[in-house]
């Protein structure tokens, strides 16, 4: 996007702030890019959290056979 700027001194137009549409193979991109990345952390779910499992009690060897 700041190397499709200077062409709008080049061409010498009268665009607002020289922002004509050559400016668009940019723009675009760059807002469906940060589309795709507000809708992923917006409609993103938090996995649930894993159930605890208690730990198993071992028995302890009596030393008897």
């Amino acid at each position: 996007m700041i190397g499709l700027y200077p062409i709008g001194f080049v061409a010498e137009t009268s665009y607002p702030l020289n922002f004509g549409p050559w400016m668009l193979g940019g723009l675009i991109p760059l807002f469906i890019g940060l589309a795709l990345l507000i809708t992923y952390f917006v409609i993103r779910k938090d996995a649930p959290p894993a159930p605890e499992v208690p730990p198993e009690e071992v028995a302890e060897p009596t030393g008897d056979r």
